[in-house]
């Protein structure tokens, strides 16, 4: 073992191989930063893809098996008892959903003025839509 790490130690390549070793590591070198570029291309054109069709989306309307709905400009008073209370007050029963979430702000205890509420399924969700607009 001591012989082979001596020899290892005092090893020098030929000069003719030190550079033919720079070399690709140089080629190589370049060979990545092409791939790079063509991945981050092949990223850019798949973002713009993805983003076209949540635009064509968009445009189409909601989607029809949705069940989650977010309440915006709540009273920022409300409580979870005061929104399960306006859910029922639009003719809504407690089976016709199965979550609601008043977010809540974390100094104070003020709601943040929206809730989520997941019905329980899409066509409970556009009656409830209909109800509250």
């Amino acid at each position: 073992e001591d012989l082979c790490l001596d020899m290892t130690a005092h090893f020098r390549p030929p000069p003719g191989l030190t550079l033919e070793i720079e070399e690709l590591t140089a080629a190589h070198a370049e060979l990545r930063a092409e791939l790079g570029a063509l991945r981050a291309e092949q990223l850019k054109e798949g973002e713009v893809a993805r983003l076209r069709t949540e635009l064509e989306q968009a445009r189409a309307g909601p989607q029809q098996d949705l069940t989650t709905i977010v309440i915006r400009n709540l009273p920022r008073s409300f409580v979870v008892p005061d929104l399960v209370a306006l859910i029922h007050s639009l003719g809504f029963a407690r089976e016709d959903y199965n979550f609601v979430k008043l977010q809540e702000e974390r100094k104070g205890g003020k709601n943040r003025g929206y809730a989520y509420v997941n019905l329980v399924n899409p066509s409970v969700a556009k009656h409830f839509l209909q109800a509250i607009h």
